[in-house]
């Protein structure tokens, strides 16, 4: 079985440049469908970056104020437990914005689980970075280098 690895530097960061990557492959999305001429797809997938943005940066601020909580975890854990519910009171609220402006959510809410894909898809592209960097190290051990 392989070894665990780290994101505490990452989540330390703030995960600002994970943020910056995964809505930035949104936007390039978005600015695809506007030079097709779908404005009203574009738009919404705009929003949706922007408010699956604010939910990433609350969930990351939340990460990052449990790393405090690492000797006493039921504490972290009840910190994240708090962090969810801002994150569904955000992402709620904004959506009940847009629906009472009579806005079309529809591709607000597709451009925010785009933005979620792209998250986890980034995620998982550092774990197998933060891998291999442990395979060179243990091979670099074990040779002697």
């Amino acid at each position: 079985m392989k070894n665990n690895f780290d994101l505490t530097p990452l989540v330390r960061q703030g995960g600002t440049p994970v943020i910056i990557r995964t809505a930035l492959c949104v936007l390039v999305l978005a600015v695809i469908t506007r030079l097709a001429g779908l404005d009203e797809i574009s738009t919404g997938l705009f929003r949706g970056m922007v408010v699956g943005a604010l939910d990433m940066v609350i969930m990351c601020s939340g990460a990052r104020k449990a790393l405090a909580f690492k000797d006493d975890p039921e504490r972290g854990v009840k910190l994240l437990k708090r962090y969810r519910y801002y994150r569904i009171f955000a992402a709620g609220s904004l959506f009940v914005a847009m629906l009472k402006m009579k806005y079309h959510v529809f591709y607000v809410a597709v451009g925010f689980l785009l933005t979620h894909i792209f998250y986890i898809l980034n995620l998982i592209f550092i774990a197998c970075q933060l891998q291999k960097e442990e395979e060179r190290e243990e091979r670099s051990v074990k040779d002697g280098k």
